[in-house]
C-alpha cells in the first residue's frame, strides 16, 4: 500500500487594493475608509504597520487638527491586510489619511458710500476669495459683488479664503450706502 499526500501552497501575498492618501479640511464629514479585498478574503484592519489585533470593520478618521506636526497637515495611517478562506493573512497595505488646517476667515472692512457715489466691488484681504449672499449656503457669486448705490441702506455680503485647498468661515461685510437730509425745519418769511 502506499499513501500519497498532496501538498497545496496557498500563495496570498498580494495586500487589498486601496486608496491613499485620503484627504480631508479640518472639521470636514468623514466617511468609513475603504478597501477592496480578493474574492472570498476578509479585510482586517489596524492601527499599527506589524503586530496588533485587528478589527473586521473599517475605522473612520478623525478630521480634527491637532497642529502635532508643526505644519497645516496632520497625518494618520491605517493599515489593513487580507485574509483568505485557509487563513493566510497577506501584508498590510497603508492608507494615510491627511487632515488640512482650516483657514481663518479673510479680513473684512465694512464700507460708507453716499447715494450715487462711485462704488467699487467688496474686497478682502485673503487667497482665493469667495463672496456669498448669507453667512452659511446661500448663493455664491461668481465676481466680487458691487453694492448698488442708487437707494440708502445696508447691504451685508459674506467672504471665505481657500488656502491648501480648505474654506475658511466667512466673514461678515456691511456697505452702507448714507443719504444727507437735510437737518433744518423751513419756515415762511415776509418782507
Amino acid at each position: 500500500q502506499y499513501l500519497i499526500f498532496y501538498v497545496d501552497t496557498i500563495s496570498f501575498s498580494v495586500p487589498p487594493s486601496v486608496v491613499s492618501p485620503v484627504r480631508y479640511c479640518e472639521g470636514a464629514t468623514a466617511s468609513a475608509l475603504a478597501a477592496t479585498a480578493a474574492s472570498g478574503a476578509t479585510l482586517n484592519w489596524y492601527n499599527a504597520p506589524t503586530g496588533g489585533t485587528p478589527t473586521g470593520s473599517a475605522p473612520t478618521p478623525s478630521t480634527a487638527y491637532t497642529g502635532s506636526s508643526g505644519t497645516d497637515f496632520d497625518t494618520v495611517n491605517y493599515y489593513v491586510s487580507q485574509t483568505n478562506a485557509a487563513g493566510c493573512e497577506t501584508p498590510r497595505a497603508r492608507i494615510q489619511v491627511i487632515v488640512t488646517k482650516k483657514p481663518t476667515a479673510p479680513i473684512v472692512k465694512d464700507t460708507i458710500y453716499c447715494i450715487w457715489d462711485t462704488v467699487a466691488q467688496v474686497s478682502a484681504t485673503g487667497s482665493n476669495l469667495k463672496w456669498y449672499d448669507a453667512a452659511t449656503a446661500g448663493t455664491r457669486y461668481a465676481l466680487p459683488p458691487t453694492p448698488n448705490n442708487t437707494s440708502a441702506g445696508t447691504e451685508s455680503f459674506w467672504a471665505s479664503q481657500t488656502i491648501n485647498g480648505c474654506e475658511s468661515e466667512r466673514s461678515y461685510l456691511n456697505v452702507d450706502i448714507i443719504q444727507a437730509i437735510a437737518a433744518f425745519v423751513k419756515t415762511k418769511d415776509s418782507l
